[in-house]
């Protein structure tokens, strides 16, 4: 993956499929308060992903696009083919973000939640997948690489 220089990741949060509820909201800002902040986001994003899946309902592409911006963020959402949904916040600059780069960015989340579902020796109840919270230190190390790559990039 190699999303341009600018791409500044600040946190990426995976949804439940049925239930919406954040599994995972990864901040990557060291900011005091940005994990409350970025939960604020990710429920604020929630009306506009739900309008976006209505309208989008014919369409087999996954991405939602932009959902908002706000202040100096900017809100992505993914949907995945399970239901499950990805919001990726990025600082706004002035800088053009490409939809194929957040493809990218996307797939690679997805790869690594997929990877994560697919680990035999998680033990999941029926439900648990919609409800009980991702912990993970291997998924966050992706997540963590996925946004570093981002990050890293820029300097």
């Amino acid at each position: 993956m190699a999303p341009t220089p600018t791409l500044r990741i600040l946190a990426i949060a995976i949804l439940a499929p049925t239930t919406h509820t954040p599994l995972l909201v990864r901040s990557f800002s060291s900011a005091p308060g940005a994990q409350l902040k970025y939960h604020y986001v990710v429920h604020s994003a929630l009306d506009v992903i739900e309008e976006r899946v209505r309208d989008t309902a014919q369409r087999p592409d996954c991405y939602l696009g932009l959902l908002f911006a706000m202040e100096d963020l900017a809100v992505y959402a993914y949907q995945t083919t399970s239901r499950a949904k990805l919001v990726v916040v990025l600082s706004l600059a002035d800088n053009i973000v490409r939809d194929g780069e957040m493809i990218t960015i996307f797939r690679a989340i997805q790869n690594a939640y997929s990877s994560y579902l697919s680990n035999p020796f998680l033990s999941l109840e029926p439900g648990d997948a919609q409800q009980r919270p991702i912990r993970s230190r291997k998924l966050e190390r992706i997540l963590d690489s996925i946004s570093g790559v981002a990050v890293a990039a820029m300097h």
